[in-house]
C-alpha cells in the first residue's frame, strides 16, 4: 500500500527531484500546511486532486475500501448518527444473526403504526432498520444495549498525514501516482503533460501526454480489477457434462 509521502516521492522522482523526508506532517500530529515549503503544498493539493479524479470516473459503486465498525444501541433510543468516517451503510448486522432488513423510510414509518395499532410490544431485539437523514433508526425500539455490526463505505477524505492511505485497493494508488504527475507536468507548463478532459459522469479523455497515459492507466486497471466481477463463470449443467464426457469418449479422434 503507498502512503503519502510514498506517492509525492514516487512524482518528484518521475521528474528528477530530491528525496523529502516529510509532505503532509508526521504520524502523530498533521503539520499545519502553510509551514510546509510551497512546492510540498502543491504536490500534496494535486495527490488529493488526482485521488477525487479516480474516485470520480469510477462512479457511486467505486472500489473505495469498505469500512466496518460497531454500533451500541441504548434502551429506548430510536436513531443513532452515521459512524464517523462512513459515507454508506450496506449492511446492518447484530452478532452472528441474519443482518436486519433495510426498508425505506415511508415503509418504514407504515410498519411502525401497523406494529403499534396491533399493541405488540414495541420494545425488543431490532429486526428492521432505515436510513434517514444520515442517521440509522431501529425498529422494535431496543429494550437493551445491542451491539451491531456496520458495514458501508468509507467517505472520501484528504490525505494529510505521512502514513495516509488512498482509500482504494493498492491497484489503484499507481493510477494516482500518475494523475497526480499529470497536474504536477501541467502546473509547470511541461509540453509533454498533454491535456485531461473531464465530463459529466466522470468521464475522462487524456489528449497526448502523461494525460493519456494516466487515464490509460486507470482504463487498464480498472477493467482489470472488475473483470470477474462482470459476468460469473457460467455453471454447466449435469447434462451438459454428461453429453461433453459422451462426445469427448466416442466421436473425438
Amino acid at each position: 500500500m503507498a502512503t503519502l509521502l510514498q506517492i509525492a516521492q514516487d512524482v518528484i522522482d518521475c521528474q528528477d527531484g530530491d528525496a523529502i523526508t516529510t509532505i503532509g506532517g508526521t504520524i502523530l500530529t498533521p503539520v499545519d500546511i502553510s509551514t510546509l515549503p510551497q512546492q510540498k503544498r502543491r504536490l500534496k493539493r494535486h495527490i488529493n486532486k488526482a485521488m477525487n479524479v479516480v474516485k470520480l470516473a469510477l462512479g457511486i459503486k467505486n472500489e473505495s475500501a469498505e469500512f466496518e465498525t460497531t454500533l451500541t444501541t441504548v434502551p429506548n433510543q430510536e436513531s443513532y448518527p452515521f459512524p464517523t468516517g462512513m459515507l454508506t451503510i450496506e449492511q446492518v448486522k447484530f452478532s452472528n444473526d441474519f443482518p436486519l432488513a433495510i426498508i425505506p423510510w415511508d415503509d418504514y414509518e407504515r410498519f411502525k403504526s401497523d406494529y403499534i395499532l396491533q399493541y405488540i410490544p414495541i420494545n425488543s431485539n431490532p429486526y428492521n432498520c432505515t436510513i434517514y437523514q444520515r442517521q440509522i433508526w431501529f425498529f422494535p425500539l431496543p429494550n437493551q444495549a445491542y451491539t451491531f455490526a456496520i458495514r458501508g463505505l468509507a467517505t472520501l477524505v484528504e490525505l494529510a498525514l505521512d502514513t495516509d492511505e488512498p482509500p482504494f485497493p493498492e491497484e489503484f494508488h499507481r493510477v494516482i501516482k500518475e494523475f497526480a504527475l499529470y497536474y504536477e507536468m501541467k502546473y509547470e507548463n511541461n509540453p509533454n503533460a498533454g491535456d485531461l478532459v473531464v465530463g459529466m459522469g466522470g468521464n475522462m479523455q487524456g489528449q497526448g501526454g502523461q494525460a493519456a497515459e494516466a487515464v490509460l492507466m486507470f482504463e487498464l486497471v480498472k477493467k482489470t480489477f472488475r473483470q470477474h466481477f462482470a459476468q460469473g463463470p457460467r455453471i454447466k449443467s449435469i447434462h451438459e457434462l454428461q453429453y461433453h464426457d459422451f462426445w469427448r469418449r466416442y466421436y473425438k479422434p
